[in-house]
């Protein structure tokens, strides 16, 4: 009989192959014909069955895959086969729990497989249920005394007391337990491998019971240690006695370590601290023999490998800096003179000796601000001295421009600021001198390999931080002038209000707005007859003396638009030519979203190749950018991988686990378990879901029916669906870009408010870097959501939490308040479907949407239910944003300047709260609810009460919404929409825009409801003698205010959607007269901008001729718009001068330098300029697209 079961076996297996083979070649529908023939055969055969429900699952084909794997669970599987293809198809619909659930099943029919029992202890690894685990492992100890299974219980335990906060007792008895198990197995001699020695060390160090593992590491028992790396052994004793505060121990054997390993830095780290703690014990009337031992062994280390090794290795070189770091860090900088060690000595014999090498000024930036600042001037010149340069000032081998990079980079961040030093002048001609550099060393460079940074590239990188230096002086300036000016900043008191609410790092679109009503001379007039009191000759003076600051500004902000397209142009040049090097890709991102361009950015982000959890840690780059700058398709290509990623990793992460158990790499499960839970707790992960879904409510949702039918498939819960926000962490990376922040910059006020701005852009913007040691920005992030909108299962305080745990990074507040009302408005909007369940409109029907007929007996459970939801959720908002305006002190005013060098670096955050979005989704929620509660009252007395409630409210979401449409017009005007006006202000009127619009779009949503509450009102009854039953005047009353709102709306939208067909097809004129006029004088110098290059005030159109020509020289007709319609484009070519298409002077579309070209790429101004014009069209079309849809909306909200 196990002889046929075998050959059935093999049978059974050679017919199922054809059907693996078509599955993984993605051929699903010849699976399902291979698998209905092996059925015909064997209609009972489980395995083909489950595999056919696997191909439908990939068809497309949920429901009946859904039903088919049900049949088959009913029958209770137990072969290998089959369990295998049910857990493939519970992983595919993430639903990890049902695999422990077959698994269960096969095991209790039988209890005796070893296979059964091991493949359902990897179940629970997959869903984290650790107490199953522990019990699971012991049932297969018992069945097979194997050591592997005993430890996997072990490891159990120790995982149930990692998720339970360190106090709680709970925690101590699993510890203590996992201990007592291991030690029993001491005891008897059964530790066999290393990897259950390591485990018994870890067990321990979780408990702080040091000495006993140092008695483990003197026991026979580490000699079983044999796979580790060589040091493992006294690193770990390293680590045991610093724990128990033995630190003479500890040092001593550190200093046996730098004997035999020179160049391990680790080793330096721990004798300087051991070092540092020993002087501290034994320091008994100023004695320092401790400390000065320490400075002897470390000469004597680097004396002898100078000797042996010469420059061989760079710690030695570096480990008094870092004892004299320690000292510091202390408060024993006193001490340093007196053991004569001089950091501007280390730092320039460190320097002389490896200042040629790519890696010096990263090896030094840290121990800067512990140069005496009166010895700066002096180690420059010496450190410039040993750069040599041609008599042209360029660099002519490698080495030497690894040096000169290097004395750059040391002397930015060295050198105190004057005030010459810190003028825009300066700064860009530094810039120019930087960008030379970078295009007559391209020689030097040219063998570097595709896959290589290029070793010139960070001529670029300084120069473009050079020219952000000089945006943030002139918008310094700008603000202060502005201030200085006492002219209007709004074009009327809507206006005003508005900017009041906006955020201090956004106060660009103010001075936009500034510069916008200051060209008119209606207000330059309304300016100087503020001032009745003054006489005739002071009037004049201040007139004049405004004109000359509204002059000036206009100048700055030109100067600024040209510095951004000159700076977007020659990164766009040095990217094609350094193809990998991501810091010039990252500095370009940031360059188009500064001016809200951030459809320009596609191509760049594309070849950074995000991937995996580079989409939590560099989620910053671009995607919540672009749905700010209203480039929806580019945003939801980002998040799909993004939201793809979050929600497969648990499923990804557990593999590794599962490997770790089976290969018996123990300690290496808690590091899989804490990586699991930050990507599971990111905020990264909340914020990218959450927006996900209000764009997918509110773009190009065209009509209600549409709207419920998301919803549905949203399955948003209101009391679930939110982020346990104590535990959410920011993963985000700000180490990954370079930037150079001055040690000593008190020395100016641009210098001074330049700090100012970088402390309240890290208030205001999501991912802001602390500065660290005074020469870069430093951070690490994390985040968390599990369903709909955020829903987080476990609670906060656990040891990976980041409230308890000092290395994950918490996010800012101004970010979790904006996660906060992002998620309870979508919250609030699954309440409100929840409560209109039963009225005629969100019902499990789609007929409920358009006549009312439903059975209100049956589902006035779930409507009473989602009424109290909507109560509750709406209190939550309320409160939310009460407690914003409480306790947001920020002044916009207060900030003279915005950190240029960070802005756009991720996304401004905090105006949601502040712009009065919020205010005017509440004004409607507040509406559907009393419509609710008013219509669910079958006696009319108080209609008349309710009707003028109701009305009262209309009235309040009409000023609400006003408001909203009053800013956006506002805003709209303001946005500048060509390369050649392009200012930091179109990021706010493109995000004021966007809000606005997805505020409506959430506003229809709730009017959607609230029209099917009306509509369902009159069949709640049932029956002929309701349906003719007229309804009150009260109520007629009500429904026509409601209809005049809708009206009303409608208007409003209308006239914004003529707006924006205005903005666009004059944006589009604009490109094409500036092709000819302004793009193409643009020159590579960065100080020309300042001679006014671009003086849009006064250029000539030109004439159609010279635009067509000039048009038929670029031959962009099939990559950019340029703001000219495919028809336009086709008739234009007509009246091209023949051979002009075919052999073009510039071809925008030839193939990339050569990797061995010798010259720079030139930057194409022209190129650029017509990359960002098409970015704002894209956004202006996208926003028309979105007020199209609402626009056919409005149809189904009238009764």
């Amino acid at each position: 009989m196990a002889g046929r079961a075998v050959v059935d076996e093999s049978i059974v297996e050679r017919r199922l192959r054809p059907v693996y083979e078509w599955l993984d070649l993605g051929y699903t529908r010849k699976a399902i014909q291979e698998c209905d023939k092996v059925l015909k055969k064997q209609p009972s055969l489980q395995c083909a069955r489950i595999l056919r429900a696997l191909a439908l699952l990939r068809l497309g084909k949920p429901d009946e895959a859904e039903n088919a794997v049900a049949q088959v669970v009913q029958e209770g599987p137990t072969d290998d086969s089959t369990l295998q293809v049910l857990t493939i198809y519970y992983r595919e619909i993430h639903d990890l729990e049902k695999i422990c659930e077959i698994y269960e099943e096969a095991t209790r029919k039988d209890s005796k497989s070893e296979e059964l029992l091991s493949q359902l202890f990897m179940a629970y690894v997959r869903v984290a249920n650790y107490k199953k685990q522990q019990l699971t492992a012991m049932a297969l100890y018992k069945l097979k005394p194997k050591n592997p299974y005993y430890f996997w219980a072990v490891i159990s335990i120790v995982m149930q007391a990692r998720e339970l906060p360190a106090e709680d007792s709970s925690a101590k008895v699993c510890l203590t337990l996992a201990e007592r198990m291991v030690e029993k197995f001491f005891k008897e001699g059964k530790l066999e491998a290393e990897a259950e020695v390591v485990a018994y060390l870890y067990i321990l160090e979780l408990q702080n019971k040091y000495t006993d593992a140092l008695d483990i590491l003197d026991s026979d028992l580490a000699d079983k240690i044999t796979q580790q790396p060589a040091n493992f052994l006294q690193l770990k004793r390293v680590h045991y006695h610093v724990s128990l505060q033995h630190w003479q121990e500890a040092n001593n054997i550190c200093r046996d370590l730098i004997d035999t390993e020179r160049d391990n830095w680790q080793h330096y780290e721990g004798l300087c601290s051991s070092a540092l703690k020993l002087h501290a014990e034994r320091n008994i009337d100023g004695d320092m023999s401790v400390l000065e031992g320490c400075v002897k062994f470390l000469r004597d280390v680097l004396a002898d490998s100078i000797k042996q090794h010469g420059t061989k290795y760079r710690a030695p070189y570096l480990a008094l800096m870092q004892l004299v770091y320690a000292l510091n860090d202390a408060g024993l900088q006193d001490l340093v003179p007196k053991l004569g060690v001089r950091m501007e000595d280390e730092m320039l014999g460190y320097l002389s000796r490896f200042g040629s090498k790519w890696c010096a000024f990263s090896d030094v930036r840290r121990f800067f601000p512990l140069i005496p600042q009166e010895s700066v001037p002096a180690l420059l010149q010496q450190l410039r001295d040993r750069v040599v340069l041609d008599d042209d000032g360029f660099p002519q081998d490698v080495h030497m421009l690894h040096s000169h990079l290097t004395w750059l980079q040391v002397s930015r961040c060295l050198q105190t600021a004057t005030a010459a030093d810190s003028t825009v002048n300066h700064h860009l001609q530094s810039a120019d001198e930087l960008v030379q550099l970078y295009n007559n060393t391209q020689h030097l460079a040219c063998q570097t390999t595709a896959t290589d940074i290029r070793r010139n590239d960070i001529y670029v990188v300084l120069a473009s931080h050079s020219v952000l230096h000089a945006l943030s002086i002139l918008t310094s300036r700008s603000s202060g002038q502005s201030k200085s000016g006492g002219y209007s900043a709004s074009c009327d008191g809507h206006t005003k209000q508005y900017t009041n609410e906006t955020t201090q790092s956004n106060k660009e679109a103010m001075q936009s707005t500034i510069e916008n009503t200051q060209s008119s001379t209606e207000n330059n007039q309304s300016t100087t007859e503020s001032n009745q009191s003054t006489t005739e000759p002071a009037q004049s003076t201040t007139e004049s003396a405004n004109a000359d600051i509204i002059s000036q500004h206009r100048r700055d902000l030109a100067t600024a638009s040209q510095l951004l397209v000159k700076l977007a142009a020659i990164l766009e040049a040095a990217v094609a030519s350094s193809k990998a090097n991501f810091q010039l890709k990252l500095l370009l991102l940031q360059v188009y979203n500064m001016i809200g361009a951030s459809g320009s950015c596609s191509n760049c982000y594309e070849s950074l190749e995000i991937k995996s959890v580079q989409l939590d840690t560099l989620g910053n780059v671009l995607a919540l950018q672009a749905v700010d700058a209203a480039h929806y398709n580019l945003a939801t290509s980002i998040f799909s991988p993004t939201n793809s990623f979050f929600v497969n990793a648990a499923k990804d992460t557990c593999e590794p686990m599962m490997q770790a158990y089976k290969y018996g790499s123990l300690t290496r499960i808690p590091e899989f378990g804490e990586f699991r839970e930050r990507l599971e707790q990111s905020v990264h992960f909340s914020t990218v879901t959450a927006e996900q879904m209000l764009l997918d409510l509110t773009y190009t949702c065209s009509n209600h029916k549409a709207a419920v039918v998301i919803l549905e498939m949203q399955s948003i819960s209101p009391e679930e669906d939110r982020p346990a926000y104590g535990s959410l962490v920011d993963n985000t990376d700000h180490s990954v870009k370079i930037a150079w922040r001055c040690v000593y910059s008190e020395g100016t006020e641009e210098n001074s408010n330049s700090n100012k701005a970088q402390e309240n852009t890290a208030k205001s913007n999501s991912s802001s870097g602390d500065t660290s040691n005074g020469c870069d920005s430093n951070n690490s992030s994390c985040g968390d959501n599990s369903r709909g909108c955020g829903s987080s299962k476990r609670a906060c305080g656990k040891r990976s939490c980041a409230c308890s745990n000092p290395s994950l990074t918490r996010p800012a507040p101004v970010v979790l308040d904006e996660l906060k009302a992002r998620t309870a408005t979508l919250r609030l909007l699954g309440a409100a479907y929840n409560a209109s369940k039963g009225r005629g409109g969100a019902s499990n029907s789609s007929k409920s949407l358009t006549n009312g007929t439903v059975d209100h007996k049956s589902s006035s459970s779930i409507s009473s239910k989602g009424v109290e939801q909507l109560t509750v959720v709406l209190a939550e908002l309320q409160h939310i944003l009460a407690h914003k305006q409480n306790t947001d002190t920020t002044d916009p005013s207060s900030s003279l300047a915005t950190d240029c060098t960070t802005l756009g670096c991720s996304r401004t955050v905090g105006s949601y709260l502040r712009g009065g979005y919020v205010q005017c989704i509440l004004e409607h929620a507040t509406l559907l609810l009393h419509m609710h509660q008013s219509y669910r009252i079958t006696d009319n007395s108080n209609s008349k009460k309710n009707s003028n409630r109701e009305n009262s409210q209309v009235s309040l979401c009409e000023a609400s919404l006003l408001r909203l449409f009053t800013a956006a017009s506002t805003q709209l005007k303001i946005l500048n929409c060509t390369a050649a006006t392009a200012s930091i202000s179109n990021t706010m009127a493109l995000h004021t825009l966007h809000h606005t619009l997805q505020t409506v779009g959430i506003v229809f949503v709730l009017l959607g409801f609230s029209s099917t509450v009306m509509r369902g009102s009159r069949a709640a009854g049932g029956g002929k003698k309701n349906r003719k039953k007229k309804d009150s005047p009260a109520q007629v009353e009500s429904v026509k205010e409601f209809l005049r709102y809708v009206r009303w709306i409608e208007s409003r939208l209308e006239s914004l959607s003529c707006a924006l067909t205005v903005k666009l097809e004059t944006a589009k004129t604009n490109s094409r007269n500036n092709v000819a006029s302004l793009y193409s004088s643009v020159s590579t110098c960065f100080t020309d901008a300042l001679n006014g290059e671009w003086d849009v005030a006064h250029v000539t159109p030109p004439t159609p001729d010279a635009i067509d020509v000039d048009m038929a020289q670029l031959t962009i007709t099939d990559r950019l718009t340029n703001g000219v319609d495919n028809k336009k484009k086709k008739n234009m070519l007509k009246n091209f001068p023949a051979g002009a298409a075919a052999a073009p002077p510039q071809d925008l579309t030839k193939t990339e330098m050569s990797v061995d070209s010798l010259d720079a790429r030139k930057p194409d101004f022209v190129k650029i300029c017509l990359i960002i014009d098409s970015s704002y069209q894209e956004s202006l079309a996208n926003l028309k697209n979105s007020v199209a849809a609402k626009l056919k909306y409005v149809s189904s909200l009238k009764l």
